[in-house]
This record gives C-alpha cells, sequence and structure tokens, in this order.
C-alpha cells in the first residue's frame, strides 16, 4: 500500500496536534489506520481535512467510519 496522501493538500487552519495527526496518517502504508480522541478534539475537521489531501493525490473514494456510541 502507498501513501494515503500528500500533506501539501493538507487545508490550511488545521491546529498543530490536528496537522500533526495528519501527517501521520497520510504518510502510513497500513491497510487500515485508527483515530481516536476525546470528544471536541477536532477528530471530524482532521477527517475532512485526510479526504480533501486523498482526493488530490489519489482522486479515488475515501471512506472514513466514524462510530458513536
Amino acid at each position: 500500500y502507498g501513501p494515503l496522501g500528500r500533506v501539501e493538500a493538507l487545508p490550511t487552519g488545521l491546529t498543530p496536534g490536528q496537522r500533526e495527526a495528519a501527517e501521520a496518517l497520510l504518510a502510513s502504508r497500513d491497510f487500515l489506520s485508527a483515530l481516536v480522541g476525546d470528544a471536541g478534539t477536532g477528530k471530524t475537521t482532521l477527517l475532512k481535512a485526510l479526504e480533501t489531501a486523498h482526493r488530490a493525490y489519489r482522486g479515488t473514494e475515501f471512506l472514513a467510519l466514524a462510530p458513536t456510541t
């Protein structure tokens, strides 16, 4: 598996923590990655940013699963 997307395609406005997590996830070559965080920490914003970077790089669908309790 190749990288999920390109860091350069990440939108501006991410917090330093979101950007760090996004960069790590984009560089991952794992088949499946998990993002865990407390409520209100910006996980949804981060997933949208990852989708943007992925679509810019690969031009394909991006499926983010976000279960709630």
